[in-house]
């Protein structure tokens, strides 16, 4: 090839690129466009080396470069609908994601694959932005799509997990355990398939929540650990099931266990339900993840059920530390205050849950029950009762 054809060194630039020596492949980018100043897919790809290094502004500075010489070039809308989903500038991620859609059809080559990986990001930012409806007709979308390569294959693939996660939030359990079947059915090794099949199931062996409940972050989701709700579906042992086939999969999956605990303690097994806790605690306790407080959050409900109330403490405490916004682990605490004749500390923890979720009843049930220890305010016992019936609690 000519050492003086920007094509050359563009090319040269993307090998660099592939191997990992971003600095190399810069100054080739850098020289393809002083040679050829012109040529849309060179900024392309040198935004596309920013973004991989974090600099996000960078980034979008030659995706918009690249657009302005090529209005039609879908794949940079693509990629800097990403650029901006990096800055969680969500709406203009989809502006671009839309663009790339509507431009793809005059570029039949890659029609699949990029109106695929169009439709699925797109459908993620939607789900990001609580907009479920618009999220599923996205994932349909990647659904529908011929699956002529290797790529739009793992995008349907994905299309039909993740409308089958959208179906989930929304409480539609069939269309979601249907959807994660066909997921798996495309890929048989997708350990967070089997762990979300598995938690629909779960959901569907509590007798008295809804499934939207059950995957929230409420309290809903976690109250049959409290209340000791039995599965009375075999809904459960079916979830087990599946957390059993993520954990093969992926024996380092903290959540996996942690929804296998749950199951467990549904089951009345709280002896497998601590161990799966412990092991779930063990596998994340290296690093400071939130997502470890689900954990501590379980593992001290069940230790509640056993009367021990410093344990519930001591893991509540640990679940708030990692995730101070969790309303349920004030509130199992302040259980647990209230069980010690601490109704100061219990009204305390109350007040925060209430402070973090409005909206739940059993929080001020609890703290009408605080309020009424010892007839210490029987007014704002009242008041609170009153509001947990207002709010749809039953005795």
């Amino acid at each position: 090839m000519d050492p003086h054809d920007a094509l050359y060194y563009n090319g040269r630039a993307r090998a660099y690129y592939n191997r990992g020596e971003t600095n190399k492949a810069f100054a080739d980018y850098d020289k393809a466009i002083e040679l050829d100043p012109n040529y849309a897919i060179t900024y392309n790809n040198r935004g596309l080396t920013h973004q991989d290094r974090g600099e996000t502004a960078n980034a979008i500075a030659d995706f918009n470069k690249a657009i302005k010489l090529d209005p039609n070039y879908a794949i940079a809308y693509n990629n800097r609908g990403l650029a901006h989903e990096a800055l969680d500038e969500t709406e203009k991620a989809i502006a671009d994601y839309t663009k790339a859609i509507e431009l793809d059809p005059n570029n039949p080559i890659e029609l699949d694959s990029n109106r695929a990986i169009a439709y699925y990001y797109r459908g993620l930012a939607y789900d990001d932005l609580g907009r479920i409806a618009n999220a599923i007709t996205n994932f349909e979308k990647v659904i529908e799509l011929d699956p002529k390569d290797t790529l739009a294959f793992l995008y349907e693939q994905q299309g039909y997990y993740l409308r089958g996660r959208a179906y989930a939030s929304r409480g539609e359990i069939e269309k979601a355990i249907v959807d994660y079947s066909k997921a798996i059915q495309l890929n048989s090794n997708d350990a967070i398939a089997y762990y979300n099949r598995g938690r629909v199931y779960n959901a569907l062996g509590e007798k008295d929540s809804g499934l939207s409940n059950s995957f929230s972050t409420g309290s809903r989701f976690l109250r049959g650990f409290l209340d000791g709700e039995d599965d009375e579906t075999g809904e459960t042992e079916k979830a087990i099931a599946e957390f059993n086939k993520a954990i093969a999969l992926a024996p380092s999956y903290a959540l996996a266990y942690v929804n296998r605990g749950d199951a467990y303690s549904k089951l009345g097994d709280n002896e497998k339900a601590i161990a799966d806790l412990d092991k779930a605690i063990e596998l994340d306790s290296s690093q400071i993840n939130p997502q470890l407080a689900i954990a501590y959050r379980f593992r001290g409900k069940i230790y509640y059920r056993r009367g021990e109330r410093e344990k519930v403490i001591v893991d509540q405490n640990k679940a708030i530390r990692l995730d101070p916004t969790i309303a349920d682990a004030y509130n199992t605490r302040g259980l647990a205050y209230l069980a010690k004749w601490e109704p100061d500390k219990a009204i305390a923890d109350f007040n925060k849950a209430i402070e973090l979720n409005p909206y739940d009843a059993i929080f001020y049930e609890n703290r009408g029950r605080a309020y009424s220890l010892w007839n210490r305010d029987l007014e704002k016992a009242y008041a609170d009762w009153d509001k947990a019936k207002e709010l749809g609690y039953e005795d």
